[in-house]
């Protein structure tokens, strides 16, 4: 529901031509994604089968996700024809391809340039430690 709204799907109508999903369950999606904040209402939009929904701003925050999620799905998962979905950069023109930069010194990230620390097992006010390296065999 959340990635259909990010390609621009508003109308309850069109949510429902997606295959596989009745009117009931739709609704209730739609309703929980309203309750959480996620996707509203207009105002000039409450009845029938004419209703709309949009993005809230926490729901236009999933679009990061969203964007790693259709780039690994395009690499691993080999889809039926003509559902390949590729994302474009409107400014260049060219395949976008997510990566994700260290805001202070613009290095890409991977898994194993990053440290996880619990909020609760490190003292906030000091900086976080260096990730351990595992022992190397002699």
């Amino acid at each position: 529901m959340l990635a259909a709204a990010l390609l621009g799907i508003r109308r309850f109508t069109e949510y429902e031509a997606a295959p596989g999903i009745s009117p009931a369950i739709l609704s209730n999606r739609l309703r929980r994604f309203t309750d959480l904040g996620v996707m509203h209402q207009p105002q000039h939009t409450s009845t029938g089968a004419h209703r709309t929904y949009a993005l809230t701003d926490k729901g236009l925050a999933f679009f990061g996700t969203f964007a790693f999620l259709v780039d690994w799905a395009q690499r691993w998962y080999e889809g039926p024809p003509g559902t390949r979905l590729t994302i474009t950069h409107r400014e260049c023109g060219h395949h976008f391809e997510p990566r994700i930069r260290c805001r202070s010194c613009g290095s890409v990230i991977t898994r194993t340039t990053v440290g996880f620390t619990l909020a609760d097992s490190a003292p906030q006010d000091h900086a976080p430690r260096p990730p351990r390296r595992s022992a190397q065999p002699s």
